[in-house]
């Protein structure tokens, strides 16, 4: 006699296994790895590119108010109050000037004191092609304001620290890099063309284990006739 076997039910289901496998487990927490890496190595570069940013913008506020405060001091300073006449294929990085005080009825002009803007290295630096002060900087300079020159009211008044060794594109080969008609320009220079003067300025923002920030921004002032 055969035995008999009653059909399934219509509505019984397979059963399923209970949970993940090892293998299963394994892939799924591989790729949450991965996404999750990929997550956090794009927040790091936002991260670091909102930081660059910032440092630049910060940079070139600097840069700004230094221009600013050297066109208000070469403002109305005529060509023969000039020493020296930076009128040559090299920028001047260092200018005497006096500026102007008053005007009489008949038109003589009275002079301020001399005054005069320079580059100088920074305190710790050297001229040497290394970074002497450990700020990861090469040979950076400072921009500095002397007020009344050799009088016994003389000030020296910092305007800017960072100012590159050279402008931007230039080496210092006695060549003009850059094509703008100047050899070995600083990271500070002045020069006239015609009754103006162009200013340009170029600093430097470093942090530890990067290229340093550069920004450099020009300027141009009308001298008095």
């Amino acid at each position: 006699m055969r035995a008999f076997h009653a059909p399934p039910a219509a509505n019984a289901r397979p059963r399923r296994r209970a949970g993940f496998t090892l293998l299963e487990t394994v892939v799924v927490v591989g790729v949450l790895g991965l996404v999750l890496g990929s997550v956090g190595a794009f927040q790091l570069r936002a991260d670091e590119a909102a930081r660059s940013q910032l440092r630049r913008a910060e940079l070139e506020a600097r840069a700004r108010r230094a221009l600013e405060r050297i066109a208000e001091e070469l403002m109305g300073v005529a060509q023969s109050r000039l020493d020296p006449d930076p009128n040559d294929d090299v920028a001047a990085d260092s200018i005497a000037y006096q500026r102007p005080l008053d005007v009489s009825p008949l038109g003589v002009v009275s002079w301020s004191a001399r005054s005069r803007l320079e580059l100088e290295l920074e305190p710790g630096e050297d001229a040497d092609g290394r970074d002497d002060d450990g700020d990861e900087l090469v040979d950076e300079r400072r921009l500095v304001l002397v007020r009344d020159e050799g009088a016994p009211s003389e000030r020296r008044i910092v305007l800017c620290n960072g100012v590159a060794a050279l402008g931007a594109g230039e080496w210092d080969n006695a060549i003009d890099d850059d094509g703008d008609g100047a050899e070995d320009e600083a990271g500070f220079g002045v020069r006239r063309v015609g009754d103006v003067l162009f200013v340009h300025l170029r600093l430097l923002d470093a942090r530890a284990g990067a290229e340093p920030s550069s920004v450099e921004l020009a300027t141009s002032v009308v001298l008095r006739n």
